[in-house]
């Protein structure tokens, strides 16, 4: 299975094509690193070689530069859609959701900072948990919050 997928990477964009060539199993491929897809990124814009152009883009994030140069990262549907599940499935796993809906989670993951904030968001929505997405910084308008709620019983 693992060869399979070495295998359709290899097929679906010329990044990999060029990066894999000689890898025949998928237990040698390499890391790929963010400086690879950067000068990518660079070299054939706005998205890269390492996107698969025959897919159908649903979103695309911008990370926020802070090592380096922003990446523009896509994702079809099915991407979000199993990205998601698996978010759901850990948070899950640590109990999230167990109330349903009556469970308020203060999400403060920086939804613009990198990819992985929305798509956490999205996943603990799938738990069905309502979540508030607060993000980073201002601690003091956190804790205010916070105090609304044990206020009113609600967590």
């Amino acid at each position: 299975m693992k060869n399979e997928l070495l295998t359709q990477y290899k097929k679906a964009t010329l990044f990999y094509k060029n990066k894999l060539s000689c890898i025949i199993s998928f237990d040698n491929a390499p890391f790929t690193t963010k400086a690879e897809l950067l000068n990518s990124q660079l070299q054939f814009p706005p998205y890269g070689d390492f996107t698969d152009s025959k897919k159908k883009i649903s979103q695309v994030y911008r990370t926020s530069g802070t090592s380096e140069s922003p990446l523009l990262l896509t994702f079809t549907n099915q991407d979000i859609q199993t990205i998601t599940e698996i978010g759901k499935d850990c948070f899950s796993h640590c109990r999230m959701g167990k109330n349903g809906n009556k469970e308020i989670v203060i999400n403060c993951m920086n939804l613009s900072m990198w990819a992985g904030g929305f798509l956490d968001s999205q996943s603990m929505l799938k738990t069905g948990v309502q979540v508030i997405n607060f993000g980073t910084g201002n601690t003091t308008e956190l804790i205010k919050l916070v105090k609304i709620f044990f206020k009113k019983n609600i967590i």
